[in-house]
Parts: structure tokens; sequence; C-alpha cells
């Protein structure tokens, strides 16, 4: 059996984010699925869910959803229906969010618990290997944002001491939160809003010190990533990899070493 042992792919969905987590081939979870920005190609239906069931993944633990874009959750809406969810973790309620009703809405018809996380919940998944929420804080004042960009959930996986920073679309206000409240020095940073110039501030760089950043991106008419914030992880000596560059992304873990 494959004890001790974490495998994240970062999922090329186009523009979006979806990471999957396997801990011992034991227990997988999803942080963002993707989903459409255009609405003839599902992500869910023609990429993600066909990509788990090859890989015999008919059930997942947890399913954590950064924020209510659609590019970070809109093809969980095709996996509630299609795979067996045990928990759908969030970070805030929003009800003028269509699409927050509609992944609540489905998920209740399945009876799937959908959880509040905010900074200081954590959740062991073995003894060396665990999420931990940095933000939002429990009582953020959700209209100071209407931004839903600045409620993502900054989730840190810690697996036998590597660290792994998952950072939604967080713009630079928030990192100046996230790096005032913490003292974390990570491996590896999945790069805020798909390297867009309103995040990845030097200050933010500079504190949690990542080896490695993976921009999740596909074409766009945002201008992700910006070549300002790629020369900026240059000038940190942070290497990068990016799923529209080189597709699947694969980090495995374990408790002697990490690679890419």
């Amino acid at each position: 059996s494959m004890q001790n042992y974490v495998v994240i792919e970062f999922v090329d969905v186009a523009q979006g984010d979806c990471s999957l987590i396997n801990v011992n081939n034991d227990k997988f979870f999803l942080i963002d699925t993707g989903g459409s920005l255009v609405s003839e190609f599902e992500i869910g239906e023609n990429i993600l869910y066909p990509y788990l069931v090859k890989k015999g993944i008919f059930a997942l633990d947890g399913v954590f959803i950064s924020h209510f874009h659609e590019d970070h959750c809109e093809a969980l809406l095709k996996l509630i229906e299609r795979l067996k969810i045990r928990n759908i973790f969030i970070s805030y309620e929003n009800v003028q969010n269509g699409l927050y009703l509609d992944i609540v809405k489905k998920a209740a018809e399945k009876d799937i618990p959908v959880k509040i996380l905010t900074r200081g919940d954590k959740i062991k998944i073995t003894k060396r290997v665990s999420f931990e929420v940095l933000y939002p804080n429990k009582d953020i004042n959700k209209s100071e944002y209407e931004n839903e960009n600045n409620l993502s959930m900054v989730l840190l996986l810690d697996a036998y001491g590597k660290k792994v920073l998952f950072t939604g679309d967080i713009e630079s206000e928030v990192e100046k939160i996230v790096s005032s409240q913490n003292n974390i020095d990570i491996d590896i940073l999945k790069i805020p809003h798909h390297g867009s110039n309103t995040s990845s501030t030097d200050e933010f760089l500079k504190s949690f010190k990542p080896e490695y950043g993976i921009i999740s991106v596909g074409i766009n008419f945002f201008g992700h990533p910006s070549e300002k914030v790629l020369k900026r992880y240059e000038k940190h000596n942070i290497k990068i990899y990016r799923t529209d560059k080189n597709g699947l992304i694969t980090i495995q873990i374990t408790p002697s070493k990490y690679k890419i």
C-alpha cells in the first residue's frame, strides 16, 4: 500500500482553478473545481468528471470551494450529481450569488453537509497531514468586499512539514492581512488570481517565501498572468509552473521529500 504519500494535482481546467489531493490513495479532496466560462464546453462533464473516473475516484471526502465564481466552482454542480461527496467546505455565504444558491440547493438534495470554515479551523487527515484555514476571519464584514475574490478561502496544506498554500483569487488587500497574521515559510504557492496584477505583492512573497509557484490559467481576456507579476516571481527566485503551458502539474510529497 502507498502509506505516507500525498499527491497534489493541479488539473488543467482551462481558465480556472482545480486541485486534486490524494492522501495515501485512501482519501481524496478537491480544492475548487473549475467551471465554464464558455457554456458550450462543460469543464465538469468533459474534463473533471472523466478524469476522476479514469483514476478510479468515485467518492470525494471533501470539496473546498475558495469562492463562488464560476471558474472556481461551477463544475461542482455536475460532480454532486455523479459522485459521492462527503463534505463541501466553504468560507462564506452569499445569497445574492446564483451559483452559491445552486450549489447549496443541490447539496441539500443529496444530503451533503456544507460547512463554513474560517481562520483557525483545522482538518486533520492523518497524523502528519492536515488542512488549516488562514482566511477569512470568522467576524469578517462581507459588505466590505463587493469583490468576492477577497472572500476567497486561503488554505494551508501541511503534509509531513511540507507546506502548500492555496489562495483562491485573493487580491493585495487580503494578501496584506494574511501576511500580517501568519509567519509561515511555505514550499509551494498556488499563485493568487491566475497571476493577475492585483495580487502577488512583494510583501506577500517575502512573507511566505515559496520555492515554487503554480499558476492555474487558460486562454482568457483578463491578461492573466501579468508580465509584471511573472517578473516579480523571477526577482524573488520563485520557479513557476503554469497549467496553460505545462498541462497537468503533479506534486508528490513523502515524509522525506517532494517533487514536481
